[in-house]
This record gives structure tokens, C-alpha cells and sequence, in this order.
């Protein structure tokens, strides 16, 4: 190879089994003799490896870039059906997706329970426990022990965490589940839906639990003779005025109370004129704000995108009780109307006129 000089040209695609006699590229250097002033031209400049090929990659083809672009495409148009075949998120008010829920390490859920534990204390878990377990035996519970308001005390107790959500949302099913329904689907639309004066919710006894009907006592009718009463403000000064809060005994907050008188007027309301008759339904479809038939519905309705008037109740009884009951009355007055809103914003399956 007399009069050859081996050429790399760059020290990058420099490797040590290119050091053979094939596979390198040689360039005939100019002889001593013949050197002139004259640039030699550069030729063959390529980077070659030791198969003799280029190792600068060639531009993309007008094919390549067109291949890219239709992938692209076929991707973004994957994605969009993708989405499209997702079901519609009902725990979001504006159609967005939800959170996917991670799974929690073992160290994770020790941590929560001690936190949870911290919260309850120990009396309240054990309560809690022992409901749980009769409840799952099918045993029936003893009312006299407060079980479920030791569950009330827990749920309140707890943070806002995934604990305390599923305590509070197996509470809510309890409490549905104990409530007799209507039937889904009858011969006509008549029993397809809750009436305002709770009948047609049974097909054998339309009349069954409705408003307007008679009490089923269970204790014999008797007629107290009133007495010289006490001055009110006599009893209140005895009975119940404290110098300092005394807190309940199973942690209860006042807040139970007003929601209890809720639920009381919403099952009793008896006729002034016949003590035998209740006027309202013996369903706990929460009258005091719809109303207990036709007539006090349209009261309270504005017959507008569904919504009722805002701030205000049906049941007049209400008005003579302490303000925390009027103020949970407001509240669901609020949420319906909230509701509303988010299922005309949802409208899921075009099945509701947007609002103008």
C-alpha cells in the first residue's frame, strides 16, 4: 500500500476493529515531487463505516414525511374516539373526567387507619365494629344502644378522606335501603313516578302511605286535660339555661336535632279536624320543602328549568323553630336548584331543553 495514508474523518466513527486493511477508506496522497501551490480538491468527504456505506443519515422523503403525518393523524383520531366511548363522568358538574383513584400501599392504609383511630377513639370504633358485624350477620340492632348514632358520631368525626366517604355514603344507603320504593316500571306513566301526595306507590293499595289518609296507631287515643302551665321562661331558665357548653355524651352535634325535626314533619302532620288523618305521606320524600300534595307543590315551584323558588319552604310548622332548622331547609332549597343547574349543563343524552 506504498504511497497510501489511511484517513478518518472524524474521531467520532474512529473504532479499533477498523483497524484491518478492509472496510477503511484510502486516499492517494499527492507524490513529494508533484506538490504544487494548487489546492487539491476534496474528494470523497463522505464519512463511510467499514462496510462501505454513508453514516450521515439521509433527509426524510417526501413519502417518509407523509407516512408521519397519516400516523399522526390515525393516533389523534384514536385518542378522540377513545374519549368519545368513555362513559359521561356524573361526579364532575362540567363533564370532565375523573381522578383515577391510586392504590394505597399497605404503609399508606396503616397510616389512615391510625389517623382514622386518633379521630373516633377507640369507644366509637369498637361501637362502630360491633354495628358492622351485626349488620353483616343480619342480627337486628338494639336501638337502646345508639348504634347508629355512634355511626352519625364516626362519619362526622372523620376527615374528608376516602374513609370518611365511603362510612358516609354506606350510611346513606343504609337509610335509602330501609325506605320502601315505588316499582320502575308499571302499565302506565302514572306509576312511574313519585306523586306529590305519595300515592300510586303501591300498584295493589294506590292509597297506601298517602297523604290525607288515616294514622295506623298502635297505642290507644286519649285526650290530656291541660293544666295551669308554667311560665315558659320559668322552664327554660331551669331546665336548660348553662353558664358554660356541656358537650353530649356520644358527641352529637345540635345539628342532628334540627334535621330530626326535619324528618319528624316530614312523616307526621296530623289534621286539625280529624286527629285521625295525616296529611302528608308516610315517606320521607322531604315534603317540608316540595310540599305534601299538588296545591303546596305549585307554591314552591317556579315551573322554570325545573327549579324551585329560591330560599323558601312549604311547611309552615317550621317557621316557629329555631333558626338552625330554616337554615337547613334553605340549604336544600339551594342544592336542588344547584343540581338542576349541573344536569342542564351535563345533558346527558340531549335529554333536557338548555336553559335560554
Amino acid at each position: 500500500m506504498k504511497g497510501l495514508r489511511r484517513v478518518f474523518s472524524s474521531a467520532s466513527c474512529f473504532r479499533p476493529d477498523l483497524d484491518q486493511d478492509h472496510g477503511v477508506v484510502y486516499i492517494e496522497s499527492p507524490s513529494k515531487t508533484n506538490v504544487t501551490n494548487k489546492k487539491q480538491p476534496m474528494v470523497n468527504q463522505v464519512e463511510m463505516n467499514h462496510f462501505g456505506e454513508s453514516s450521515v443519515p439521509l433527509p426524510p422523503s417526501a413519502l417518509d414525511g407523509m407516512a408521519d403525518k397519516i400516523r399522526e393523524s390515525l393516533g389523534a383520531m384514536g385518542t378522540l374516539l377513545s374519549a368519545m366511548r368513555a362513559p359521561l363522568p356524573t361526579g364532575t358538574g362540567d363533564g370532565s373526567a375523573l381522578p383515577v383513584e391510586k392504590d394505597e400501599t399497605i404503609a399508606s392504609t396503616l397510616a389512615t387507619i391510625v389517623k382514622d383511630v386518633s379521630h373516633l377513639g377507640f369507644n366509637t370504633v369498637e361501637k362502630v365494629a360491633e354495628m358492622t358485624i351485626k349488620t353483616k350477620n343480619g342480627e337486628d340492632l338494639d336501638d337502646k344502644k345508639y348504634l347508629m348514632e355512634y355511626l352519625i358520631s364516626a362519619a362526622q368525626a372523620l376527615p374528608n378522606d376516602v374513609v370518611g366517604q365511603k362510612l358516609t355514603n354506606s350510611f346513606v344507603t343504609a337509610l335509602w335501603n330501609d325506605l320502601e320504593h315505588p316499582p320502575k316500571v308499571f302499565m302506565s306513566d302514572k306509576y312511574q313516578y313519585r306523586s306529590a301526595d305519595g300515592s300510586d306507590n303501591s300498584y295493589l293499595h294506590p292509597r297506601l302511605g298517602a297523604a290525607h289518609e288515616s294514622y295506623a296507631r298502635t297505642v290507644k287515643p286519649a285526650t290530656i286535660q291541660p293544666g295551669n302551665l308554667p311560665d315558659p321562661a320559668v322552664l327554660f331558665d331551669v331546665l336548660m339555661a348553662r353558664k358554660e357548653a356541656t358537650e353530649h355524651p356520644n358527641k352529637i352535634s345540635s345539628m342532628l336535632f334540627y334535621l330530626a325535626s326535619i324528618i319528624i314533619h316530614d312523616l307526621f302532620k296530623t289534621n286539625h279536624k280529624d286527629f285521625r288523618i295525616s296529611d302528608t305521606s308516610s315517606y320521607l320524600d322531604l315534603s317540608p320543602l316540595y310540599g305534601s300534595d299538588q296545591s303546596e307543590q305549585d307554591t314552591i315551584r317556579t315551573f322554570k328549568d325545573g327549579k324551585i323558588k329560591p330560599d323558601s319552604f312549604a311547611e309552615t310548622r317550621l317557621l316557629s323553630f329555631p333558626p338552625g332548622v330554616g337554615v337547613i331547609m334553605i340549604m336544600f332549597n339551594r342544592f336542588h336548584n344547584y343540581i338542576v343547574e349541573q344536569l342542564a349543563l351535563i345533558n346527558e343524552n340531549s335529554r333536557f331543553t338548555r336553559p335560554a
